[in-house]
C-alpha cells in the first residue's frame, strides 16, 4: 500500500503541476499524502521534514540562483545575450540551421545565462531562420533542448548551472570535476541528438513538411536594432568561466575561513571549504560578470527598461525558482523517508550486482 501511495503521489503533483498549479503549495500536500498512508503524523512531517530539507537546499544554492537569474537578465536586456545568439547562428548561416540554433544555445549555457533566458534569447532568430530554411517550427524546441538541456548542462567541465553544482556540495569536487569523461560524453550526446534533429528533419522534407502557416508567437526582427557587438557581449561570459575555472582550480582556500563560524555553532555550516568552494567561485565569477554586462551594456538598453530595473527583475525572478525548486527537494526528504521507497531503493540497489557504475545509474 506504501508503494501505490507513493506513485500516486507522485502521478498528482506531476499533473497539478503540468496544469499549472504551484509545486510550492501541491508538493507538500501530495507528500504528507503518502506519508499518511505510513501512519507519519502530517503536521511534524510538514515543518520538520519537508520544510527541513528544503530551508537546507535554499541555504546552499539560493546564492547561485539569485546571481544567475540576474546576470540573465542583465544580459537579456542589454541585448548582448541576443547579439551572440545572431552572430553564432548568422556564422553558422542557413544551410545548417539545425546546428546553428544548438550551437547559439550551447554557448549562452554554458557562459552562465539561465537556460529559460537562453531560449528567449535565441527564438527570434531560430524562428526566422527555420522559416527562412523552410525547417517545421516544431523542431525548434527540441534544438533548444539538445543546446540547454544536455551537455553544456551537467556534462563540460565548469558548466556553471546548478545541475553541475548540486554534486560538489555532497562530493566536496568541483564543476570541473572528471572533465575527460565529462568531454567525452557531453560531445557524444551532441552528437546523437544532432543526428537524429538530422534525421527528422530530413524524414519532415520528404513528407512535403515546411515551417508552416503560424500567428501565435511569431517575432519579426529589427535589422535596424542597436545591439552590441559580439566581441563585447561574449566578454561576460568568458569572465564567467575564467574566474570559476581560478578560483576552483587554481585559488588556495583557507579551511581556516570557516572556523569563527564553527565557534558560533552556525547551523547547516559546511562541513569543510571543500563542500562550498564551488558555490564561492561560481558566485564570484557571476559577480564579476553581472557587474561587467551591466557597466558596458547599458546603453544598449531600451528606453523602457535600465540596470536597476533589470536587477530587481531578476532578483524576483530568482524566488520563484529557488521556491519551486526547494519544494520538490522536500517533496523528495519526505518520499525517501517512507519504508515503501526504501523497499524500492534497496531493490533497485541489487540490479547490476557487480557491475557499480550500472548500478549507480
Amino acid at each position: 500500500m506504501d508503494i501505490v501511495a507513493i506513485v500516486l503521489s507522485l502521478f498528482l503533483l506531476v499533473t497539478f503541476a503540468y496544469r499549472g498549479f504551484s509545486v510550492i503549495l501541491f508538493a507538500p500536500i501530495f507528500a504528507l499524502f503518502a506519508a499518511s498512508f505510513s501512519g507519519l503524523p502530517i503536521l511534524p512531517g510538514y515543518t520538520e521534514l519537508f520544510m527541513a530539507k528544503a530551508v537546507t537546499y535554499i541555504k546552499s544554492f539560493f546564492p547561485v540562483f539569485l546571481l544567475g537569474a540576474v546576470f540573465g537578465k542583465v544580459m537579456e536586456e542589454t541585448g548582448m545575450a541576443r547579439s551572440i545568439a545572431m552572430e553564432t547562428i548568422k556564422l553558422i548561416g542557413k544551410d545548417k540551421a539545425v546546428f546553428a540554433v544548438v550551437f547559439a544555445c550551447m554557448i549562452l549555457c554554458y557562459g552562465g545565462i539561465s537556460m529559460f533566458v537562453c531560449a528567449f534569447a535565441v527564438y527570434p532568430f531560430a524562428a526566422a531562420l527555420f522559416r527562412e530554411a523552410d525547417i517545421p517550427k516544431r523542431l525548434i524546441p527540441a534544438c533548444f533542448v539538445a543546446g540547454v538541456f544536455t551537455a553544456t548542462m551537467d556534462c563540460y567541465p565548469g558548466s556553471p548551472q546548478i545541475q553541475n553544482i548540486i554534486p560538489t556540495i555532497y562530493l566536496g569536487t568541483t564543476t570541473f570535476a572528471a572533465p575527460i569523461l565529462g568531454l567525452i560524453c557531453g560531445t557524444l550526446l551532441i552528437i546523437l541528438c544532432f543526428i537524429y534533429l538530422e534525421f527528422r528533419r530530413k524524414q519532415m522534407a520528404r513528407s512535403g513538411e515546411g515551417y508552416g502557416n503560424h500567428t501565435l508567437n511569431e517575432t519579426v526582427i529589427d535589422p535596424e536594432a542597436s545591439l552590441p557587438p559580439w566581441q563585447l557581449s561574449i566578454i561576460p561570459l568568458i569572465v564567467v568561466l575564467v574566474l570559476n575555472f581560478y578560483f576552483s582550480m587554481i585559488f588556495q582556500w583557507d579551511d581556516a575561513l570557516l572556523e569563527p563560524f564553527r565557534a558560533m555553532n552556525v547551523p547547516l555550516l559546511a562541513k569543510g571549504v571543500h563542500n562550498v568552494v564551488a558555490i564561492w567561485a561560481l558566485v564570484l565569477g557571476l559577480l564579476a560578470a553581472i557587474i561587467i554586462a551591466a557597466a558596458t551594456g547599458r546603453k544598449f538598453m531600451s528606453k523602457n527598461t535600465s540596470v536597476k530595473a533589470a536587477l530587481n527583475a531578476g532578483a524576483l525572478g530568482s524566488l520563484l525558482a529557488i521556491m519551486n525548486t526547494a519544494s520538490e527537494v522536500g517533496y523528495g526528504n519526505v518520499i525517501s523517508s517512507l519504508p515503501g521507497f526504501l523497499e524500492v531503493a534497496d531493490a533497485l540497489l541489487g540490479i547490476g550486482q557487480g557491475m557499480p557504475l550500472f548500478n549507480v545509474a
